[in-house]
């Protein structure tokens, strides 16, 4: 379930995030974890949702200043070559936003999520965007948009048993990031934020990228 994803804010950070899949190294830290699959073809789709309703505890909360956005559902896809793989990278989907009592939109321009994982400690997460561009969040007379960033914080992956299948769980605990705010209302608020954080958990399931059929995917 996502509750309370402030504005454009809530929307955009979300999209920025995991409109990819897993993260980029930190300066400090060393990345030596990996994502292991079974997918007989070599090839794997990993497949990360988040949702609202039915007692799920997989949901992400953005916390900023201003109005609340919801989204129903978000879904996460993201591939892997290969048996391992140090990171994965997605592109998201969100279905039925809504910012306040009116519509939202998120416009993604081509932003990924990336996501490392490490053995010990949390992994990184980076937004990561073709040149120029930025996730844009929508909303009635502002826009708030995300460059490509490194926030601060990460993410730790556990890995769980769904449907018969190993999955990974990845918590967020991402701090720090860093938007712009255009147009309209919004010069009630400043140009620039900082410091917005997003928390909450996504379910991450593999699927064998030829056959469809589902396989075992761990976070080591």
């Amino acid at each position: 379930m996502i509750r309370k994803l402030k504005p454009a804010i809530g929307l955009a950070a979300l999209i920025a995030l995991i409109a990819s899949a897993f993260g980029s190294p930190s300066a400090s830290g060393t990345v030596n974890g990996h994502f292991v699959s079974d997918a007989p073809s070599g090839k794997t789709e990993a497949i990360l949702t988040a949702a609202t309703g039915g007692g799920s505890t997989h949901f992400l909360t953005m916390h900023a200043d201003g109005t609340a956005a919801t989204c129903h559902s978000i879904t996460y896809t993201g591939s892997m070559s290969g048996s391992t793989t140090q990171s994965i990278r997605a592109q998201a989907n969100f279905f039925g936003c809504t910012i306040g009592e009116g519509p939202g939109s998120v416009t993604t321009n081509g932003c990924d999520t990336e996501f490392w994982s490490r053995t010990s400690g949390d992994g990184t997460v980076k937004l990561l965007c073709p040149a120029g561009k930025k996730v844009e969040v929508h909303a009635p007379n502002c826009t708030e948009s995300f460059p490509e960033q490194l926030p601060a914080g990460g993410v730790g992956f556990k890995t769980i048993e769904a449907n018969g299948k190993h999955a990974i769980t990845a918590e967020l605990t991402v701090t720090g990031l860093e938007f712009e705010r255009h147009g309209g209302l919004c010069v009630f608020l400043g140009t620039k934020g900082t410091g917005a954080t997003l928390t909450g958990a996504v379910i991450a399931h593999g699927i064998d990228a030829q056959t469809q059929q589902p396989v075992n995917i761990t976070a080591t």
